[in-house]
Formats: structure tokens, sequence, C-alpha cells
């Protein structure tokens, strides 16, 4: 495959991660019903942390003249619907929305690791995405650290 239409595949998959994320996070601030303003200001701080990725990712792609994927991955869609079935017989438990968030933050490490190992990406374009991957991966973390106390 060509470079450029690698990069572009490559950023296209990321961005839908990113689209996937976004979409994941308004869900889980509509499953808490409002019960928890605090989380649910952290899961506004991950939506808006996606667009900006989202944005670098789209610059990112140049001139590769693509089109820029505005759609989410099926497997988001899948697991969106999963989250919102646990939440309706949970009773919009903020521990259960945050395991599930927790999930689709380990999602987009693997999805990062994998567009990074791959290689045939410019310097650039690598670096970006290793930025990102470790931004996400300390979301990963917070997450991961407020479904343990207990949010």
């Amino acid at each position: 495959m060509e470079n450029s239409a690698k990069k572009a595949e490559v950023l296209n998959h990321l961005i839908e991660i990113n689209n996937d994320r976004i979409k994941g996070y308004e869900t889980a601030i509509e499953d808490l019903g409002g019960k928890d303003t605090a989380l649910a200001g952290v899961f506004n701080d991950m939506i808006q942390e996606s667009r900006r990725y989202r944005a670098e990712l789209t610059n990112a792609m140049g001139q590769t003249e693509t089109v820029v994927d505005e759609s989410t991955t099926p497997g988001g869609e899948t697991y969106r619907g999963l989250m919102e079935v646990i939440t309706l017989f949970s009773g919009n438990d903020p521990q259960l929305i945050l395991s599930s968030c927790e999930g689709g933050e380990g999602a987009a490490q693997h999805a990062y690791m994998s567009a990074i190992e791959a290689g045939g990406l410019p310097y650039d374009t690598i670096s970006l995405l290793q930025t990102q991957q470790l931004a996400l991966r300390l979301s990963h973390d917070k997450i991961k650290a407020l479904r343990d106390k207990g949010s």
C-alpha cells in the first residue's frame, strides 16, 4: 500500500476510535442520569480530549486527499449498546459505567499501539500517535482509579 494511502487509512481508523470515545462518554453521561456531576465533568473532559485528538489527526491527514471519516467503528456501536443494556439493569450505577468506560479506554490503547507498531508511517505521524497514546493511557489510568476507589 502506498505510504499516503496507509497513513490515511491508519489516521481515519484512529479518528473513528476517537469518535467512538466521544459517543461512549456522551452515553456514559446520559447513563449517569444526573446522579454524579463530578463524574460527568470527568467524562466531559474525556470528550474534549478526543475532539482535540480528532482535530490533530485530521490535520495530520494533510495532503492525503482523503475524506476524513466521521463515523464510529462497528465494535464501538456494539459496545455502546451493551453499555446501555448494563445501565438499564443496574440502575445507573457509576461503578458499572466506569467499568464500561475502562473497557473503551483499553480498546483505544490497543488501536493506538497497533497503529504505532504497524510501521510505515512518517516520523512526525508516529510522534503524534505516541503523544496521543500516552495521554490516553493517563486517561485510562484515571478512569481505572475512579472505578477502584468507588468514584
